[in-house]
């Protein structure tokens, strides 16, 4: 039988940097999304096809797809607090950079779903 799991809902309010006309969007993501998997997410909702890699920089640390011990971070492990930001970088050869905040009014929503076999 399939158990229930839960977590915790994250808003995200990503806007790019450096474009002349503003480009904002907000991103509904489990906080036990992976980095690679919410990389995935990135490239599906701007219909990107290249996949060049990506940085994530929150307080003073980087976590990469290049390193091992890096790229399998979850959301939740990054410990964000309400308004914090982070900067996510994708396509690394073109340097899309994303300023990165939690929305604060969904922040901590807890949802349960079934597990799939």
């Amino acid at each position: 039988m399939n158990e229930p799991t839960s977590f915790n809902r994250l808003i995200l309010r990503a806007v790019l940097r450096q474009v002349g006309a503003m480009v904002i969007r907000l991103l509904p993501v489990s906080d036990q999304m992976e980095l690679p998997e919410f990389r995935r997410v990135i490239r599906i909702v701007h219909g990107w096809k290249s996949d060049l890699g990506y940085i994530v920089r929150v307080r003073g640390q980087e976590f990469n797809s290049f390193r091992l011990k890096t790229r399998a971070k979850a959301l939740h492990e990054l410990k964000l607090h309400r308004q914090e930001k982070l900067l996510y970088i994708c396509n690394t050869l073109h340097m899309w950079e994303w300023d990165t905040r939690l929305r604060p009014a969904q922040f901590g929503d807890r949802i349960e779903c079934a597990r799939s076999p």
